[in-house]
């Protein structure tokens, strides 16, 4: 062991460098969240939202006069009224179980506002709907319900099924059979789609007909009838409570334009508050004589130029990506035809650029054209590699070949992942039965034993 002293060149990023990176990866809501509080700790600022435009006066009236209708509205308030919990409601108490996660159990009570039961069966009810999961099902076996809140196992039983009449059909099922079962009962759809429904649900999913056929005496036919109505019940009767999400509105970053047939890129400024240097701080820096306030003033200027410096370096390096790429596919924008395969690599060595400036450039970015808003990743695509392949061809380009040939198959001999690949292959399109049965699970397609019509 001993002690050497050697010289090393090393890069190391930033404080600026790694920010500028950020400001790349910003979308223009992240932008403009980011400009809008930097100019609040940089005093040198002087921004102007592009949202400052004041509401119009006659609108403020009219929303004036629609809030003080509402308040005062005689047939609302009667009606809150009448639809009010009254004290001698077994449910009433009921009313502490609502909230906006779980809101289920709150319309379950609600339908039964009006309900006349004896007190061990609407005790059971409540504990019913208090232990549902929040699918719907009943996980809770019904003798142990029943034991835990000291009634029989004929009003637990009562209780259950006063809880399955309710809405959505299918609530309070202990199974996936009992809970097709309960809508197919609503619909008065009974027969064969309730037999397959009680005893064959296995044998469905699997697509194997021929148990259900020997035993049900059933054509292929009707089974296949039978199975469609399964197929279209709901086997989560409450999947739509607690999933209301707020709505995210998405602000594109670039206009594709095209005029006489010729493509033009623009960036979505509009959406961006304007930054100025204030001109009182910059005289005040040439009049002042105090060195504290000099160098405070200084630090904010540079700070405030390497900003302004690092958003028109992202300006023109989203531009030229976006411009590229617009280029490269522009028989998508123009033609409407398949993707060309494309990699952040042909963006980078045509840009002369890195590779990871490209990828930071399109992250989160969306860009809207006369045919819709996609995200700037949408329009990269794999290459395909073959040796039979006669030109580039890209996975989206085969999987929307591999749809087209399965939409016009013979139903009643549908075509197998094998069959599907020498199809492909004649086309000059080279994949193998393993790649293939891959995009038709990514399509969401069932096999050829899934998709077989009698």
């Amino acid at each position: 062991m001993d002690l050497s002293i050697e010289i090393k060149q090393k890069q190391t990023l930033t404080p600026q460098m790694i920010e500028t990176m950020k400001i790349l990866q910003m979308n223009v809501q992240d932008l403009s969240e980011y400009l809008e509080k930097a100019a609040l700790e940089n005093p040198v600022f002087d921004i102007e939202s592009s949202e400052n435009t004041p509401p119009d006066s006659q609108e403020q009236e009219i929303q004036k006069k629609i809030e003080w209708l509402d308040r005062t509205s005689p047939i609302k308030n009667s009606y809150k009224e009448k639809s009010s919990w009254e004290p001698s409601n077994p449910f009433a108490e009921e009313r502490k179980f609502q909230n906006s996660e779980n809101d289920f159990p709150r319309d379950l009570f609600f339908q039964l506002r009006l309900s006349d039961y004896s007190k061990p069966i609407a005790h059971g009810i409540k504990e019913i709907i208090l232990n549902l999961a929040p699918n719907g099902y009943l996980d809770e076996p019904i003798e142990q319900v029943a034991k835990r809140i000291g009634i029989s196992k004929a009003e637990i039983d009562q209780a259950l099924k006063v809880v399955q009449s309710l809405e959505p059909a299918g609530i309070g099922a202990r199974s996936l059979s009992e809970c097709l079962c309960l809508q197919l009962k609503r619909q008065k759809k009974g027969g064969l789609p309730l037999l397959i429904a009680e005893h064959y649900l296995k044998e469905v999913g699997e697509g194997h007909f021929h148990r259900i056929m020997k035993e049900t005496h059933a054509s292929p036919t009707q089974i296949q009838e039978a199975c469609s109505i399964i197929r279209s019940l709901n086997p989560k009767p409450c999947s739509n409570y607690g999933q209301e999400e707020e709505t995210q509105y998405i602000t594109p970053d670039l206009f594709v334009l095209c005029q006489d047939d010729k493509l033009r890129v623009s960036l979505n400024d509009n959406r961006l508050p304007s930054l100025h240097i204030s001109g009182y701080y910059q005289k005040l820096l040439q009049k002042t004589d105090d060195s504290q306030v000099k160098s405070y003033l200084s630090g904010k200027f540079k700070q405030a130029q390497w900003l302004v410096q690092s958003i028109s370096q992202r300006r023109e390096t989203l531009l030229s990506c976006t411009s590229c790429l617009v280029q490269e596919q522009q028989d998508f924008f123009l033609k409407g035809s398949y993707l060309k395969p494309l990699s952040l690599q042909d963006i980078s060595q045509k840009l002369g650029i890195h590779e990871s400036t490209v990828s930071r450039a399109i992250k989160g970015k969306y860009l809207q054209c006369d045919r819709g808003t996609y995200p700037l990743s949408y329009f990269f695509s794999h290459r395909l590699k073959g040796a039979e392949q006669e030109q580039d061809t890209s996975s989206a380009q085969a999987k929307a070949l591999l749809k087209k040939l399965i939409q016009e198959e013979d139903k009643k001999k549908p075509l197998s992942d094998q069959k599907l690949s020498q199809l492909l292959g004649a086309q000059k399109i080279t994949l193998s039965r393993r790649t293939v049965a891959k995009y038709r699970e990514e399509l969401e397609i069932l096999p050829a034993s899934g998709r077989r019509r009698y």
